[in-house]
């Protein structure tokens, strides 16, 4: 059969535009295939065993679309692509990639099997060792010691730190917070005024480590 007047043919596969959308020289699913050549089709995810977050190129996330789009990008090798998952479970995902090509922009959906990959992230391993970089001393009133420490957990608590330890005294409270810069931020917050000293507990590839420690009478 002679070709068409008018009508272009995909120089790999021979469609014509009557039968596909063109991008540049070749048919939409020429370029498609191009494209997923490089991809892969299964992906793994590392998620927190304990919490359940998934890790993503910013870190460990709470689970969403958006979190699990970015970490199947990170490992798909989808380059010039945006990833947007429409559904996923623990065994797949359904996908919509937008990519750029030299003609021109393509879009279409993407099947990719998931391997769960589970790890404990940094955080719950640090609340897990009682790891803390902060000690809150406060002491007077039990009353309002024991009021400034549930304060002082839901600060913490609310901005993705966490109370490693309380230790009631006869006096007041000890309290073990994992973020030092944000107990100091709790008390210029409440504008509280506490003493302020530091103690070495180690070294970190040649630099020296300090807990802030904070005493505060009430």
């Amino acid at each position: 059969m002679e070709p068409q007047q008018g009508l272009k043919y995909c120089p790999t596969c021979e469609r014509s535009s009557n039968d596909a959308r063109f991008i540049g020289e070749f048919c939409e699913f020429c370029v498609r295939a191009k494209i997923t050549k490089r991809m892969k089709d299964s992906v793994e995810v590392i998620a927190c065993k304990n919490c359940g977050k998934i890790k993503t190129p910013l870190g460990f996330e709470n689970v969403s679309k958006a979190a699990m789009g970015d970490a199947i990008a990170h490992e798909l090798g989808a380059k010039g692509c945006k990833v947007t998952v429409e559904r996923f479970d623990d065994r797949g995902a359904d996908l919509w990639m937008e990519c750029e090509t030299e003609d021109g922009p393509i879009e279409f959906d993407y099947p990719v099997r998931l391997k769960i990959r589970k790890q404990m992230c940094m955080q719950c391993y640090r609340r897990t060792s009682g790891y803390y970089e902060a000690l809150v001393q406060l002491r007077g009133d039990m009353n309002k010691c024991s009021a400034l420490v549930k304060r002082l957990t839901r600060y913490a608590e609310g901005r993705g730190a966490f109370i490693a330890k309380v230790e009631e005294l006869d006096n007041g409270y000890d309290v073990y917070v994992s973020d030092k810069l944000l107990a100091g931020e709790f008390f210029t917050f409440h504008k509280l005024k506490p003493k302020r000293s530091f103690t070495l507990y180690g070294m970190k590839k040649g630099k020296r480590l300090y807990r802030n420690i904070y005493l505060l009478r009430v």
